[in-house]
């Protein structure tokens, strides 16, 4: 007796899957954003600098997170390409997004790869890139993160998913909200 191993076929990115994904990573990300931009008390001279110390910590971590948000939902709405509903329209905001965020793609992969980048072995570093550092400046709009010759202000980014967001939710809603499994009473975000 043969034998025979079912293989997986891909299949297109649904509406509703698209839509709920979409708003998922939407209010992760601005769940982020508000916990990277609130004010950190005391400083690092105050009698007890713990709370200021923890509390930067905890900002770097949320912004870190807020990068893995980001690059997620890019992620998302390049799937969303793949779908029958997809128009012109969705792959122009798609590339609008991109222009608005162009270094998302190499913070992250620097951010997850810190342990090769800071020993001189990432991949961009092998075709030549120098060896750089991390900064991380946070304010009231939620930050920039800088790797070597590449930036990401974090306001520019977010108000550019929100963006990506409302143009992906205009183009699925009318599909998703006729779903048996998800009409528009589903919606997490009523009116993006």
């Amino acid at each position: 007796m043969i034998r025979t191993v079912a293989t997986a076929q891909p299949i297109s990115p649904s509406a509703l899957g698209v839509r709920n994904a979409a708003d998922m990573l939407r209010l992760m990300i601005d769940a982020q954003l508000s916990r990277c931009s609130e004010p950190v008390p005391g400083g690092p001279f105050d009698n007890d600098d713990n709370q200021w110390s923890r509390t930067m910590s905890q900002r770097g971590a949320d912004l870190d997170l807020l990068v893995v948000a980001l690059y997620r939902f890019r992620r998302l709405a390049q799937w969303a390409l793949g779908g029958p509903f997809a128009t012109a329209q969705l792959k122009a905001d798609v590339a609008t997004f991109d222009a608005a965020v162009p270094n998302l793609t190499e913070i992250r992969d620097t951010q997850e790869h810190f342990d090769e980048y800071r020993s001189n072995v990432g991949k961009r570093q092998k075709a030549g890139e120098p060896a750089s550092g991390f900064g991380y400046g946070l304010g009231a709009s939620g930050g920039i993160v800088t790797y070597g010759q590449f930036k990401l202000n974090v306001g520019d980014a977010v108000a550019a998913a929100q963006e990506l967001h409302r143009g992906i939710r205009g183009l699925v809603d009318p599909i998703a909200s006729k779903d048996v499994h998800g009409g528009p009473d589903t919606a997490l975000i009523p009116h993006p």
